[in-house]
């Protein structure tokens, strides 16, 4: 079931153009030198990685 899921998202035009805009944001922030808000090593002493 989910793998007939998966194949319909990748068939939708939409879904595929929404994800071509959200690879292109990532791409352009990163270019940019953005850095993330999160705290990493914050989270792995809390999680006991």
């Amino acid at each position: 079931m989910g793998a007939a899921a998966v194949a319909r998202l990748q068939s939708d035009a939409t879904v595929q153009a929404q994800l071509a805009m959200a690879r292109q944001e990532v791409t352009e922030t990163r270019t940019k030198g953005a850095k993330s808000p999160l705290n990493c090593a914050a989270e792995k002493a809390v999680l006991g990685r």
